[in-house]
């Protein structure tokens, strides 16, 4: 073997709705090669969606509104730039080529137009007038892209809007597909704040509350466009049609007929198999930790097959049509589990029916690793295309038939791609690794020649960064060398030829984020002073209009916007944060961001770190294990420590002062060394960990650490102890961090 990965097979070890089977006979090594089409953030600003055209070109969005246009080489220049909104998570986001392209050349574009909505945040509690003036819309709109390769904005024609309630986060779905009859699908996401129900299902319904805090206005609503897949037919002149067997007739009362499926939660990448009309999707899922006999199951997210329209659950039901528990936001009581079967919505914010279609369990739901092919970590499925094998395409990089019918899913978080095989019935025969040498994936959609074309999101937070990239991956013939990369990975080739090893040019501009420091410590609600050093030597003296601070949440591999401040120095009020479990891995993120006269954006980026931390949630270690155990805060603990073990964290600004860990030892104890920049650094303090009087009887030891560095550093903990397994660690804080 010359390279690429051995594609393999094995049966699925989860329960889903359909029964898995035996996997066929293992296929045969096949070989491809990764092609970067584009990278950086010059050619990809922050990626959203791609849309593979004819000529195997490719138009790819960013969220600031930039659309870009790739061709085949390599070459790649902005099509156009739309104003856009881009609080919290809007912007534009998908884009898609109208089956008759070839001839019309219309192009569909989702995004938010700026209006006149306020800046900032939209307030939480207030009357209705306080909230209508966040009143906003995404838009679907179709354009002509010129021959010249450019967007015609005087040729925009709106097809539709979705309502939205802005200023507030989070969910806006958009990613756009056709089927073999022309129809037009659109995601829509539920429009709704998920920070405020720790984990659960957001479904507050008091008075005073803004409404983006219940989902059961959007997802859960038959009078609404959110939370959906949207199916209509588009018309020469830009209006649309009602196909026949969307979810509600045209006329239905207290219904929308736009709407072919309802009750998702944020269904970001969805692609439609043309050859049979099956909607493949991915619908990210809540944050919970554990399950709730007063509220509900845990965090779980889901891969859905979409045969015929729908209901899939959201905000009533998740996963394997697991139930939430009705909950009164404003006393804390909990009602009566829903009704997968026969869900009722009464929200006094529902404005459609109130019993609505019975809940479909989804196709392949997932937690940690309840999915052993899925492997563990971050859980962000990312809905990709079906590839159909041609035998008369003349193509020499086209997929194998081996291939032929597999559903190829992406995932954020976990950066992999798997190609499912799918049987007769629809239930999943076999998940199989596929090769895959990026980061983050964020859009998948195989082209006209039978190559696969993948969108990296990169590893920034809210933004773009050098590892952005647009890749075509090509099958390499038996015979041909594919190259190999690090781990048996395909290596990444540059198109027209040579290794990928150059950057794009950059602006000559530099934004520099001095406040706050990378690693700085703070707690949700914080206060944040900021300063930011602008220089640009192209544009003069720096206009700090121009200089914005975003802040965004960090959680696991991703982040949501959920504040900005402008200015080159000022107070950036961070919210609370009540929506995630205390398991979860989440931190702060800031970004600031600079646009120069030729309207390039640069930005720098700092993290910041919550005084309580988990233990389990290290960056690197040394021995030690994560391990579940329900005494432990969010249902886990650090374990399998041993003597001189360590675990890390990074980035850290690192205080003087207490650090106060929770431990549990049944008999012998230890002690934990805090040092700095490695497991034999500067030591910051000690602290004994005592025997507790039991593995699940925990106490907190302190102390005092003194001569922390004055720069950013690596924060290491030192397990010392005789035995096997002394001790374990919950967690712990720095400083004065709140309970969790």
């Amino acid at each position: 073997m010359s390279g690429g990965l051995l594609v393999t097979s094995g049966v699925v070890a989860l329960t889903v709705t359909q029964t898995a089977t035996a996997a066929p006979p293992q296929a045969a090594a096949a070989e491809f090669r990764q092609v970067e089409l584009a990278k950086g953030v010059p050619d990809t600003g922050e990626p959203m969606s791609l849309a593979v055209l004819p000529d195997r070109s490719v138009l790819h969005t960013a969220r600031d509104g930039t659309l870009r246009l790739t061709h085949a080489d390599g070459d790649t220049s902005v099509a156009g730039k739309l104003p856009v909104y881009t609080n919290d998570e809007e912007g534009l986001q998908g884009v898609a080529a109208d089956p008759g392209f070839a001839s019309n050349r219309f192009v569909y574009l989702y995004y938010a137009p700026p209006l006149n909505t306020p800046g900032g945040g939209a307030p939480e509690t207030g009357s209705p007038a306080d909230f209508a003036r966040f009143d906003g819309v995404n838009r679907l709109s179709r354009f002509v892209l010129s021959a010249n390769g450019t967007l015609d904005m005087g040729s925009e024609v709106t097809v539709l809007e979705v309502p939205t309630s802005r200023g507030q986060c989070c969910h806006v779905g958009g990613d756009i597909d056709f089927d073999a009859q022309g129809n037009l699908y659109l995601s829509t996401g539920d429009d709704t704040n998920p920070f405020a129900s720790d984990g659960y299902t957001p479904i507050d319904e008091r008075a005073d509350r803004n409404p983006a805090f219940d989902a059961q206005r959007s997802a859960g609503n038959t009078n609404d466009l959110r939370g959906k897949v949207l199916r209509i037919k588009v018309n020469a002149d830009g209006s649309y049609d009602i196909p026949d067997g969307n979810l509600f007739a045209p006329g239905t009362a207290k219904t929308k007929p736009e709407i072919y499926a309802m009750g998702f939660r944020n269904p970001f990448r969805m692609s439609v198999d043309k050859a049979t009309g099956v909607v493949y999707l991915g619908d990210y899922g809540p944050d919970a930790g554990t399950a709730s006999a007063t509220r509900g199951p845990g965090g779980q997210v889901e891969f859905n097959r979409i045969t015929e329209p729908g209901n899939f659950g959201w905000p009533y039901c998740t996963g394997d049509n697991d139930a939430y528990v009705e909950y009164d936001f404003g006393n804390g009581s909990s009602g009566g589990t829903y009704n997968c079967g026969a869900p009722v919505n009464n929200s006094p914010h529902n404005t459609g029916l109130t019993e609505l279609p019975p809940a479909q369990a989804a196709w392949i739901p997932y937690d940690g690793n309840s999915v052993p092919e899925f492997g563990n970590g971050s859980e962000s499925p990312m809905g990709g295309p079906v590839y159909h094998y041609d035998a008369d395409l003349d193509s020499a990089v086209k997929f194998p038939e081996e291939f032929d019918g597999d559903y190829f899913a992406g995932e954020f978080g976990r950066r992999w791609i798997k190609n499912i095989k799918v049987d007769g019935s629809g239930g999943v025969q076999s998940i199989n690794a596929f090769p895959w040498s990026g980061t983050q994936v964020m859009d998948m959609a195989f082209g006209p020649d039978g190559a696969l074309y993948v969108l990296d999101y990169g590893t920034g937070f809210g933004s773009g960064d050098a590892s952005s990239a647009l890749y075509r991956i090509e099958h390499v013939p038996a015979g041909q060398s594919a190259g190999a990369g690090a781990g048996g990975k395909p290596e990444v080739v540059k198109a027209g030829g040579g290794r990928s090893d150059s950057a794009p040019a950059e602006s000559a501009a530099s934004v520099e984020l001095r406040l706050p420091g990378d690693g700085q410590l703070f707690e949700f609600g914080d206060a944040v002073p900021f300063e930011i050093e602008v220089t640009d030597p192209e544009g003069g003296e720096v206009d700090c209009s121009k200089v914005t601070l975003d802040y965004l949440l960090g959680h696991d591999s991703h982040a949501h916007h959920l504040a900005s401040a402008a200015g080159c120095s000022g107070t950036l009020q961070t919210p609370t944060d009540g929506g995630h479990d205390v398991s979860a891995d989440i931190f702060g993120v800031f970004t600031a961001k600079y646009t120069d006269a030729d309207g390039t954006i640069v930005t720098d980026q700092h993290l910041a770190q919550p005084r309580h931390r988990q233990a389990e949630h290290f960056t690197t270690a040394e021995g030690v294990e994560a391990e579940q155990a329900e005494s432990a805060e969010g249902g886990a603990r650090l374990g399998g420590i041993d003597d001189g073990d360590w675990i890390a964290f990074s980035p850290y600004l690192v205080e003087d002062g207490e650090f106060t860990a929770r431990v549990a030892a049944a008999a012998a104890g230890g002690a934990i060394e805090v040092r700095a920049g490695a497991p034999d650094g500067a030591l910051l303090g000690t602290v004994d960990v005592p025997a507790t009087g039991g593995a699940d009887t925990y106490e907190d030891v302190t102390t005092t650490l003194a001569d922390a560095p004055a720069e950013t550093t690596t924060l290491h903990l030192v397990f010392t102890g005789a035995g096997d397994a002394p001790f374990t660690v919950d967690s712990f804080i720095l400083g004065s961090g709140g309970e969790q």
